[in-house]
C-alpha cells in the first residue's frame, strides 16, 4: 500500500512538474511574442535591417539619407531589397530617432502596377502622342505619373501645353483603372522633371501652362532670362570697378513671378558680398557699405526691367536686443526698392 501511495505520489510531483514546464515555456512564448510586437514601434535608426527583416523579411542596404521637410520627421532613409527585385522604399525617421513609418507596401504595389500596366491601350496612346519614359510611381522619389516630352518640344512652348491637356483625357483614364484596381490615385504628373497636380481641373492649354509657371517659374527662363541678364549687366557695368565690396559682375536675376510666359513680372537681383583680407564682409550698419549700396540700387531703379527685391550673400546683420554681437546671416534681401532715395529708406529682412 506505502509502495502504491509512493508511487501515486512520484507520478503527481512528476505531472505538476511537466505542467509547470509547460506553463513557463508557454509564458516565455507568449513574453517573446508580445516583446517583438512592441519593439516594432521602437526601431532606432541604426537597427534598420533588423526593423526590413522583422517586417518584411527582406535583407536591405542603405543609399542614401536625406534631411526631411516634413517636421514631424527627423531624416527619410533610401533604402533598397538586396534580392532581384532590388525594391527601392523610403523609411523615415522620426524626431526621437525611431522608426516612424514606410512606404514599402505602396512601392510593391506600385511596382506590380508598373508591370500590369506598360502595355495598357493609355500607356500605348501616350507614346503614340509622343511621350516617352513612361513610368507609373515605380522609383522612390518619382512622381505617381512620371513621362518625357517629345525630343522637339519644350516644355516652355505652347506646344508642350497643349499636347499635354489633349493627353489629359486619356491620363484621366489610365487614373480611374489604377485606382479602382489598387486605391492608390494618381495625383501628380512629372513632365520633363516638372510636377502638374492631376487633383485639379485644367480647362486649356493655357491654365496648364499657367500651372507650371506658378510652380516653377524658371521653365520659362529661355524666352527672355539672357536678354535681361544682358540688359542687368550693362546697367551695372560702370560700377563694377568702383564698387568692390559687392561682386556686380557676378550679379544674377531671379524672377519670382511670371507676368506670362514670354516675360518676368518681379525680378530680384542677386548679388553675392566680397569678403575682405581681414574676414570682414558687408555690414548693414557700415556707412561705406550702405553708401556703396545705395548707389547699386540707384541704378537698379533705372535699368528698365521690373526688378522689386535686392537680396545680399553673405553679410554682417546688426545685433538684436537679445543677442551680444552682431551675427553673419546667411542671406537679406530689400523690397521694395522703387522708393528708396537715401541710406535710411534702405531696410533690411533677413531670409
Amino acid at each position: 500500500m506505502k509502495k502504491k501511495l509512493l508511487i501515486a505520489g512520484i507520478s503527481i510531483s512528476l505531472l505538476l512538474f511537466i505542467a509547470a514546464a509547460v506553463f513557463v515555456g508557454f509564458s516565455v512564448y507568449i513574453f517573446l511574442v508580445y516583446s517583438n510586437m512592441a519593439r516594432g514601434a521602437i526601431y532606432m535608426e541604426d537597427e534598420l535591417p533588423e526593423y526590413a527583416q522583422d517586417k518584411f523579411g527582406r535583407t536591405i542596404e542603405i543609399v542614401d539619407r536625406k534631411p526631411e521637410d516634413d517636421d514631424r520627421y527627423k531624416a527619410v532613409v533610401h533604402v533598397k531589397t538586396q534580392d532581384r527585385q532590388e525594391l527601392n522604399f523610403l523609411i523615415r525617421i522620426n524626431k526621437k530617432g525611431e522608426v516612424e513609418n514606410d512606404n514599402y507596401q505602396e512601392l510593391v504595389t506600385r511596382d506590380d502596377v508598373n508591370n500590369r500596366y506598360k502595355e495598357s491601350e493609355e500607356i500605348k496612346a501616350l507614346k503614340a502622342n509622343g511621350f516617352s519614359t513612361i513610368t507609373l510611381g515605380n522609383e522612390v522619389y518619382e512622381e505617381d505619373l512620371t513621362m518625357n516630352l517629345p525630343e522637339e518640344v519644350q516644355l516652355f512652348e505652347p506646344a508642350a501645353f497643349e499636347l499635354l491637356h489633349a493627353s489629359l483625357p486619356i491620363i484621366h483614364r489610365l487614373n480611374e483603372k489604377i485606382t479602382a484596381d489598387t486605391g492608390y490615385p494618381l495625383e501628380v504628373l512629372s513632365v520633363n522633371g516638372e510636377w502638374l497636380d492631376l487633383t485639379k481641373s485644367y480647362e486649356n492649354a493655357h491654365s496648364i501652362g499657367q500651372a507650371f509657371a506658378q510652380e516653377s517659374p524658371e521653365i520659362f527662363y529661355p524666352n527672355f532670362y539672357n536678354e535681361d541678364m544682358l540688359v542687368l549687366h550693362n546697367g551695372l557695368e560702370d560700377l563694377e570697378e568702383t564698387i568692390l565690396r559687392l561682386r556686380l559682375a557676378d550679379a544674377e536675376l531671379s524672377c519670382y513671378e511670371l507676368k506670362d510666359f514670354e516675360s518676368c513680372k518681379h525680378y530680384e537681383v542677386v548679388i553675392d558680398t566680397t569678403e575682405q583680407e581681414d574676414g570682414t564682409v558687408f555690414h548693414t550698419d557700415e556707412k561705406e557699405d550702405l553708401d556703396e549700396l545705395l548707389l547699386v540700387i540707384q541704378h537698379l531703379q533705372k535699368i528698365d526691367l521690373p526688378i522689386k527685391r535686392v537680396s545680399l550673400y553673405p553679410v554682417l546683420v546688426i545685433a538684436k536686443a537679445d543677442v551680444e554681437q552682431d551675427y553673419r546671416a546667411s542671406e537679406v534681401f530689400i523690397s521694395p526698392i522703387d522708393d528708396i532715395k537715401t541710406v535710411r529708406d534702405i531696410r533690411f529682412q533677413v531670409k
